[in-house]
């Protein structure tokens, strides 16, 4: 399989190029000798070697004669559905499978508003009633396919020729066909013909090698798409040598290996219905009397077993199978589909599985015409089989993924098919701590506490239940993203933290930095150029001490044990200015979750000008109160994690959980270490930068008792503490943060003494203080998010807005401890407090004009004073002289 460097990229187009342009030159030689020899033109024939014009005119023949007829034939015109076949397909697809049987008619409506819809893109009015498919086994399209020349299959004829050869070799014999069909395969076979062996099918030929192991089950296998068995001989020759390792007899395994020619790069009979291929397979299967065989298959061969797995016919006969990079797993997934049917490819693997692969018109006729993909997918379920009491059991079955298909998610096929654990399976550690992904794709992404992406597992699983056990891949292994090189090259010296390249994920993170992990150190000896990458391929090499460590994009790191700095009790907090937001629900209950869930996908901001969804730059993790406590722990240690690996590329980052109680009641004894992860630092490696880490932790004390134990420890750690308060969000005071909680007792103190004997008995001193205290209570901690003026508020404006209040509360004391009366103060001050009260209605846009605005009501109120002052002290000295 070829790579996806770029130097691959470009020999493989340049390979595609030429091969399907050879029919083009041919014919045009073709036309221009033609036009010579009517019309007496110089043809320039001799400055083409005499072999070359045999082979361009081989070409155009075979072009004309034989390619051309037998794509019409295969690319007839397609064959449209009835309107009943598609709302099968609908509801097949997109309902659960009980409303496929019971056809619930509550949700018809919306099944025939779907075909509507699927009418008017096509163009095409579906004829009522329903035809004899099953889904859409036959697609709506063309089969399609592109040219293959001649050279193609000369090459092809070479290849299958030295297959031949070399199953020979290896013990095993051919069985033919009826030498009347000879000619309905092309390129030819000639050594074929040489053999005694009949296939007792019609259509297929096969491969075999005789039976005689005692202990052992012989092996059926059947091969994918591309030449043949040619890639497989190897396989075949030692397969019997592997078995032997643990085989008690010395006799030989029996394998039949399935000639599948229409997917085989070979111009030959269409693919052979379902129905008809099962019933010759079983032909061939009965001739050498096999009552139990090993069904080994390779990718698109894997389509073959699941009908056999599920034909009545077959199934019992089938004993262990092996699925070697299978297609039929997770059929059902949108981008199965798409990867099969509408991918255009962009990388050299991609463009040799498409041209080599999909694009041959026997391939193309097979998916586009014998394709159905209700009978060709594999769930769980049917890899059960029924013993002795017709109760089911577990049949044995090896599934090895590679993923180099690039059709099904070799990981999302594997973590569906080990989802769940049962009693008596063995578990065996891993010897790693709990990590967490990162790398691009993490913004806009809801997790839930391990790191499993919530939408993905929905698509998967198509319910709103996440059953256990079920792990899918937390960043996407199909997503490209444009890779830039940073300032590295061969040779250089690379530590844990240096930045050796971006991409860009949005709009708001342009520049996502890549950096090695804290721990990885050493000389590169391979970076890759620009270009476009997926997360998992290796563009980077480092070596350290004798050993050479390949990275990508991505990475893991363990999940830190260290989490929150609580801030607030119950509710939520609103902080601007990060670059980030990670948000961790954990603990909540599920219909504040999802409304959570529901409401920030929603929400956009203003961001230079434009305006872009918030989900850019937020990364949500979910874990509900109904979920274990050990999930909920987990939850914290993923956003931190998360949170650190943003800071470390420089980022402001803001990390809110909601709530850390139950989190924080197992744990509260290591809760000083856990709190002091938030702040400003200086990131590792090179190119330096700062970042910032904010942690909002969110207390939710049974009852509201802020003597529970967790709300006292926090209290004892933490350096700022909100107390949401009910009263005040019951008054519509949002934020409700109550300050006599939060800041002071003394407010609180006062509060009470007003309540018992009136105001009126305060003196001076505790009137201004509970004045001012209602002065920042109203306009200072009252927050009104949907405005223009209050949606953000800039440090630069918070310190005007608590400079103006302090400088007031200064003022007035000094002023009182000079013998005057507040009642005197806040009768000639009444402007100055109007004007404090408004500046919060100042929308923070150009901080040089706000500023100065703020300024002006600084030096205003401060003249005020001084004016009062010494207009006071001239009238008590004329006092003073009238009195003398």
């Amino acid at each position: 399989m070829i790579g996806t460097s770029p130097a691959e990229y470009f020999f493989m187009r340049i390979c595609i190029l030429f091969l399907h342009n050879i029919a083009p030159i041919s014919a045009l030689y073709c036309i221009q000798l033609l036009l010579a020899q009517f019309f007496h033109l110089p043809t320039y024939v001799e400055i083409i070697p005499y072999p070359i014009q045999i082979w361009l005119t081989a070409e155009a023949i075979f072009f004309t004669a034989v390619f051309v007829p037998v794509k019409y034939a295969l690319d007839r015109s397609p064959i449209y559905h009835r309107r009943d076949n598609v709302k099968d397909f609908i509801r097949w697809a997109f309902f659960t499978p009980g409303y496929v049987q019971e056809r619930d008619q509550q949700n018809e409506g919306e099944v025939e508003t779907y075909v509507t819809e699927i009418e008017k893109l096509t163009g095409r009015e579906l004829p009522p009633g329903r035809m004899d498919v099953k889904s859409l086994g036959q697609l709506l399209n063309e089969a399609g396919g592109s040219h293959r020349s001649l050279l193609w299959y000369t090459c092809i004829f070479v290849v299958d020729t030295m297959m031949y050869c070399k199953m020979l070799y290896s013990g095993f014999h051919f069985h033919r066909n009826s030498l009347s069909r000879f000619f309905t395969v092309f390129p030819f076979r000639p050594p074929t013909i040489l053999t005694t062996y009949r296939s007792p099918a019609r259509h297929l030929t096969y491969w075999h090698r005789r039976h005689t192991s005692r202990t052992r089950l012989p092996v059926l296998f059947i091969h994918g798409i591309g030449v043949g068995l040619y890639p497989y001989t190897s396989f075949l020759r030692d397969l019997d040598k592997e078995l032997e390792r643990g085989a008690t007899d010395d006799n030989e395994v029996g394998i039949i290996a399935l000639e599948i020619m229409p997917i085989s790069s070979r111009i030959t009979h269409p693919a052979l219905e379902k129905d008809v291929m099962i019933h010759e397979i079983m032909e061939i299967i009965r001739y050498h009397g096999w009552s139990r065989f090993v069904l080994v298959s390779h990718s698109y061969g894997s389509i073959i077993a699941a009908n056999l797995l599920k034909s009545d016919q077959s199934a019992p006969l089938i004993g262990p199978m092996v699925f070697i990079d299978p297609v039929s797993f997770l059929l059902h997934l949108p981008d199965v589909a798409y990867n099969f049917i509408a991918r255009r490819p962009a990388r050299a693997n991609e463009y040799q599985l498409w041209y080599f692969g999909s694009k041959d018109i026997g391939v193309a006729h097979a998916l586009a015409r014998r394709f159905s993909w209700v009978d060709n997918i594999i769930w769980k379920e049917d890899l059960r089989i029924k013993g002795d009491n017709n109760q089911e059991e577990d049949r044995n079955v090896t599934v090895v993924l590679s993923g180099k298909d690039l059709i099904v998610d070799a990981e999302t096929v594997g973590q569906y098919l080990m989802a769940g654990v049962a009693v008596g399976d063995p578990v065996t550690g891993t010897g790693q701590p709990l990590t967490v992904e990162l790398g691009p794709g993490l913004m806009g992404t809801i997790y839930d506490g391990t790191q499993r992406p919530l939408e993905a597992i929905l698509y998967l699983i198509r319910s709103i239940y996440i059953p256990r056990g079920i792990d899918v891949p937390a960043l996407n292994r199909e997503k490209v993203w444009n890779f830039k090189p940073g300032n590295f090259k061969i040779g250089d010296y690379i530590a844990g933290g240096d930045i050796w390249g971006s991409v860009f994920e949005n709009n708001l993170l342009d520049d996502y930095k890549i950096m090695l992990p804290p721990r990885a150190r050493g000389r590169i000896t391979r970076i890759v150029g620009p270009f476009s990458y997926t997360i998992i391929e290796k563009l980077l090499a480092v070596e350290f001490d004798g050993n050479e460590i390949v990275y990508s994009m991505m990475h893991i790191w363990p999940r830190v044990l260290d989490a929150l700095f609580p801030c607030a009790q119950g509710g939520t907090v609103y902080i601007p200015g990060a670059d980030v937001i990670i948000y961790v629900g954990c603990g909540e209950r599920g219909n504040e979750m999802a409304e959570v869930l529901m409401e920030f996908p929603q929400l956009s901001i203003n961001i230079g000008g434009r305006t872009e969804p918030i989900m850019k730059r937020t990364c949500l993790i979910a874990n509900t109160s109904n979920m274990p406590v050990a999930a909920c722990e987990v939850s914290i240690y993923t956003g931190i994690t998360i949170s650190e690996y943003f800071r470390d590329q420089g980022k402001n980052v803001t990390l809110l959980a909601d709530s850390t109680s139950c989190w924080a009641e197992a744990l509260r004894s290591k809760l000083a270490s856990f709190y002091e992860r938030a702040g400003r630092v200086v990131a590792i490696g090179r190119a330096e930068r700062n970042g910032s880490l904010s942690i909002i932790g969110v207390v939710s004390p049974p009852g509201g008792d802020f003597s529970d134990p967790v709300t006292s420890c926090t209290l004892g750690i933490v350096q700022v503490f909100w107390g949401l308060d009910k009263t005040l969000a019951q008054r519509k005071h949002f934020p409700s943060v109550n300050v006599s909680l939060s800041y002071t007792s003394i407010y609180d103190d006062l509060k009470q003494f007003v309540q018992l004997v009136g105001k009126t008995a305060l003196n001076d001193h505790e009137k201004i203080i509970l004045d001012v205290a209602s002065l920042v209570e109203e306009d200072f901690l009252q927050q009104n998010a949907y405005s223009s003026y209050d949606q953000f508020c800039p440090l630069w404006k918070t310190e005007y807005l608590m400079k103006g209040f302090m400088d007031f509360y200064g003022e007035s004391q000094a002023i009182i401890s000079q013998g005057y009366s507040w009642a005197k103060v806040k009768g000639f001050s009444a402007d100055t407090w109007s004007a404090l009260r408004n500046m919060k209605f100042e929308t923070p846009d150009d901080e040089d004009i706000v500023s100065a605005k703020y300024n002006n009501i600084l030096h205003t109120m401060l003249d005020n004073f001084a004016s009062f002052l010494a207009s006071a002290a001239d009238t008590e000295g004329r006092a003073r002289s009238s009195k003398c």
